[in-house]
């Protein structure tokens, strides 16, 4: 039987952020910090669009309009930047475990942007003595901003890649599985299921804990 030729080629990663990752594993298997910082810096560049657009669709009440002005995007995200600069801490070699990082950095960012624009908004008012209507003094105001945004802070992009993920996992898993999970996630009990599609009850739990499975697996880096 003859066997059919494969192009190298289709084995090497076409997503610029992955070929970045790779090269900085390499780097850092071979302990070149040199290297591992040229191709980390490389990543961080090839995962810019990515940033732009988290920020971009970053929201909360204290800002005019709800989200970062335009004009002020682009410095967020070289704050962005400038914070993972000289970060050479990365374990893993997942591209998955590298957003989950840029994930963390923009909210930090963004966090610190909503607190000084509510901090410039107390300074033109007046004192940070001066009492509210509330009672409890612009200060205080600023506390509960900060407080909030851990709370309230929305993601859009972010909640879209997690949709994105989600919905690409089901659709890997074996067809039996894919039916099983959906249909379990949509409300329907194992009976019901199992009734569906010609199963018993007992081997609907099994696939389905064993689809659940594979799903956590797949999505271990969306944390």
């Amino acid at each position: 039987m003859a066997h059919q030729s494969v192009d190298p080629s289709d084995q090497l990663p076409r997503d610029p952020s992955e070929v970045a990752l790779r090269a900085f594993v390499a780097a850092r298997r071979r302990k070149d910090r040199a290297a591992m910082s040229e191709t980390w810096r490389a990543l961080l560049l090839a995962e810019w669009p990515r940033v732009t657009a988290m920020i971009a669709t970053k929201r909360h009440d204290a800002l005019p309009g709800g989200r970062v002005p335009a004009e002020d995007r682009d410095e967020l995200v070289h704050e962005v930047y400038l914070r993972l600069h000289d970060w050479l801490e990365l374990e893993g070699s997942s591209i998955g475990e590298v957003r989950a990082i840029l994930r963390r950095s923009v909210n930090w960012t963004f966090q610190d942007h909503v607190r000084d624009h509510v901090a410039e908004d107390v300074h033109r008012e007046g004192s940070f003595d001066t009492e509210d209507p509330t009672g409890d003094g612009p200060a205080a105001f600023v506390r509960r901003i900060e407080d909030e945004l851990a709370e309230r802070l929305t993601d859009r992009f972010e909640q879209s890649e997690l949709r994105d993920a989600i919905n690409a996992a089901i659709a890997d898993l074996p067809e039996q599985q894919e039916k099983v999970v959906v249909l379990r996630l949509a409300g329907y009990s194992a009976k019901e299921v199992a009734e569906h599609l010609d199963l018993k009850p007992p081997n609907v739990d099994k696939i389905y804990s064993r689809g659940l499975g594979q799903l956590r697996n797949a999505l271990k880096d969306l944390r």
